[in-house]
């Protein structure tokens, strides 16, 4: 995918789905990941889709950043390539938000972890 055909996909995107941010990935297929509103629904994300393929003839896929785990998130924000922030504060919050939320699922493992150590076992009494 060529630069203007980048801008034109991504004001398809933004035009339909509310996002602060778009991630790209490119391999086998061209991803767009991004952060949409949560009333969003499956269909709006394929029409969308289809809408980018009517105008440039190319194939996307459009997911939600919450389908990952959070370390698949944080690992598709160093990653993937930022086409779009709506501005640099929210990119960074985002960002911000994305670490805090890995940062927060380390800690439950390693606490089961040492609860496994201590007990012998990974639930709580």
């Amino acid at each position: 995918m060529d630069e203007n055909m980048l801008i034109k996909a991504i004001d398809i995107i933004t035009e339909r789905i509310l996002t602060p941010v778009l991630y790209m990935y490119e391999d086998e297929a061209v991803e767009f990941i991004c952060f949409c509103d949560t009333n969003i629904s499956i269909e709006e994300l394929r029409e969308t889709e289809r809408a980018v393929y009517t105008e440039l003839g190319v194939n996307v896929e459009i997911l939600d950043i919450r389908e990952f785990d959070e370390s698949d998130r944080w690992d598709i924000i160093v990653s993937s390539r930022l086409v779009y922030a709506a501005n640099e504060l929210i990119k960074m919050a985002f960002e911000q938000a994305m670490l805090a939320d890995l940062e927060k699922r380390t800690n439950i493992r390693n606490e089961i972890l040492k609860r496994y150590d201590e007990t012998g076992t990974y639930y709580a009494n």
